[in-house]
């Protein structure tokens, strides 16, 4: 059984035989002692399964930096604020944002990194020694080091969380679950009956799937109850529109279809993020958008001479591709 070991069985048998694909992902990424983020993850980029907008340009960073210097003049005029970074994995995002902070000449605030992989948090310690910044277990914790004020960025973040897989069938939506079948996971269509916060396809067609994220709408309620004012940069795979797409990467090989269920706890899991999602719920709790553009535009608006170094440099202009991550990725502003 390609599963990563035995170790998936007992939650499919408490689970009546099954399991959904939500509680799957979970399993997979965040089991504190099978999952990849706890047990098998060595590093992020090229040495890693797979690498980040930041792992693989330094500009990348330089361009949240700029952003961050932008919105610090007109939010905290007295610099009472922080810098938090979710999901900093090995802290390279946080080391070319400081680099470009510092030269430009940003005010001496806190930079706050947050990750919950324990398997990376001895590099991320190792670079925030080497490079200066602070590094919390969660975001309340980082909040209120800060009085609830502070420029709050991520990149490739709300991928991660687990999403709920969901399948137009005789005329009504209904939840994909695995289960076992012959030593393999399989899936198998189970009922749908939670209310959930997410857009759906107007006139879906037989047998179309979709994923959302309300893992993460609980955890914007939650996590930010103590945000008071700033802005947040999300950076991520998707489009403004229900996402469909679900990958997995092991050893920076893309796997997809049942290729994703195989060697749970060893590989990466991601599906994209539906950004039209992320800006209604950020308006549900009061929050203003300030954009919601490709990653491409993003970076051509606040990196400096965007256009012409990407002639000269194959990865930054990859970055900014429409067609390759440039549009494969959004970027979303909101504002507290």
């Amino acid at each position: 059984m390609e599963m990563g070991g035995f170790w998936l069985e007992k939650y499919i048998a408490e689970g009546g035989g099954a399991i959904t694909f939500a509680q799957f992902m979970a399993l997979a990424l965040y089991h504190p002692e099978h999952g990849y983020y706890a047990a098998q993850i060595d590093d992020v980029g090229r040495a890693g399964d797979f690498s980040t907008s930041a792992t693989l340009c330094p500009a990348f960073g330089e361009a949240i930096a700029s952003w961050a210097l932008a919105r610090s003049h007109e939010d905290f005029p007295m610099n009472d604020f922080a810098l938090i970074e979710l999901g900093a994995g090995n802290g390279q995002l946080a080391e070319s944002f400081l680099t470009a902070w510092r030269k430009n000449n940003g005010p001496a605030v806190p930079y706050i990194a947050i990750d919950v992989s324990t398997r990376l948090r001895p590099m991320l310690a190792a670079r925030a020694e080497q490079v200066g910044f602070l590094i919390q277990d969660n975001l309340p914790a980082a909040l209120a080091a800060a009085n609830g004020r502070a420029l709050i960025f991520s990149n490739e973040l709300v991928d991660a969380f687990p999403a709920r897989q969901l399948c137009w069938d005789d005329n009504d939506w209904r939840e994909v679950g695995l289960c076992l079948e012959g030593g393999a996971l399989v899936e198998e269509i189970l009922p749908f009956t939670d209310a959930v916060d997410a857009e759906a396809p107007a006139e879906p067609r037989s047998g179309q799937c979709i994923f959302i994220h309300p893992s993460y709408h609980e955890w914007l309620r939650s996590e930010l109850a103590h945000w008071h004012h700033g802005r947040m940069l999300t950076i991520d795979y998707g489009a403004a529109r229900p996402a469909a797409e679900c990958r997995a990467y092991l050893g920076q090989e893309r796997r997809e279809g049942s290729e994703v269920y195989k060697q749970a706890g060893q590989q990466d899991i991601t599906c994209d993020v539906n950004f039209a999602d992320l800006q209604r719920w950020g308006e549900q709790l009061g929050w203003q958008t300030i954009f919601r553009e490709t990653q491409g535009d993003f970076l051509e608006n606040w990196l400096s001479d965007a256009a012409s170094r990407a002639k000269i440099d194959a990865v930054l202009g990859f970055l900014m591709n429409p067609f390759a991550a440039g549009g494969a990725f959004l970027a979303l502003e909101q504002r507290r």
